[in-house]
């Protein structure tokens, strides 16, 4: 979108009459409004507090807090240990999500 913006802008930058000049003004404006309004979003995802689970040499560490919550004290307790000790049993879990089509077909959207 941004190579859109400025391949159109550089070919219309002479006259700023045509129709592409204002075209590319536009998308790269609606470009920067959208930077401006996900940066939290985007910045949120480097921080290192950005993480779901770890493995240790005797169990997992879990973290229930969001990473988009940075912001909310660091001393709340949001990690949970469970050791292995703990675990009974872990399988892989296969799921299959079928949609019928309009026709009355089944699609297959996802196996994992």
């Amino acid at each position: 979108m941004i190579g859109a913006g400025c391949a159109l802008a550089i070919t219309e930058i002479a006259g700023r009459t045509g129709p592409a000049y204002y075209l590319a003004c536009y998308l790269v404006l609606v470009l920067l409004v959208c930077l401006m309004l996900m940066r939290r979003i985007l910045l949120a995802r480097l921080r290192p507090s950005n993480w779901l689970a770890q493995i240790a040499s005797d169990g997992v560490f879990i973290q229930f807090r969001s990473y988009l919550n940075y912001q909310l004290p660091a001393d709340d307790l949001t990690v949970v240990f469970i050791s292995f000790s703990d675990i009974r049993a872990t399988r892989l879990v296969r799921e299959r999500v079928t949609i019928p089509d309009e026709d009355g077909t089944a699609t297959n959207i996802a196996d994992w």
